[in-house]
């Protein structure tokens, strides 16, 4: 009876450390993912400052930084005329103060990364999926309202 009563009491004590790590994991999953999307968003808006002919071979570096090389190729490929990132033709370093990171969906890695254009009240919104790397992470899918990359 007593290795019946401790079996249990070491069975529900691991499944108690599995139920508190859950959301201690979550919290630093954020907070690392939440670094890299800003990281990646400082990094690209800066291009900005840049002459186009000499941006657009950095922005594919930066791309291929902070993307999975599948969604990286098609961004690359793809000779976008909207900007699947900003939702923008054109973009400016000043958005960089107002990024902000939201999680949409901890299970599934979904963050929401939102900038406001000044003179304009809204703020542009765009969902990120990312997958956890042995890099960290990467940003594998961008959707954009109703197109999708």
């Amino acid at each position: 009876m007593k290795k019946i009563i401790l079996l249990l009491s070491v069975l529900f004590i691991v499944s108690c450390k599995d139920i508190t790590s859950a959301p201690k994991q979550q919290s630093l999953d954020y907070k690392l993912a939440s670094e890299m999307l800003i990281s990646f968003y400082t990094e690209y808006l800066s291009l900005s400052e840049i002459p186009p002919r000499e941006a657009g071979p950095k922005i594919d570096a930066v791309i291929k930084k902070y993307c999975t090389k599948e969604l990286a190729d098609k961004i690359i490929a793809g000779g976008l005329e909207l900007d699947p990132f900003l939702t923008a033709q054109d973009w400016n370093v000043d958005w960089i103060p107002t990024l902000e990171v939201k999680n949409k969906d901890p299970k599934n890695y979904i963050y929401t990364v939102c900038y406001t254009n000044y003179g304009d009240s809204d703020s542009i919104c765009t969902d990120l999926t990312l997958i956890k790397t042995n890099e960290g992470f990467k940003i594998s899918y961008v959707e954009l309202y109703y197109w999708e990359m």
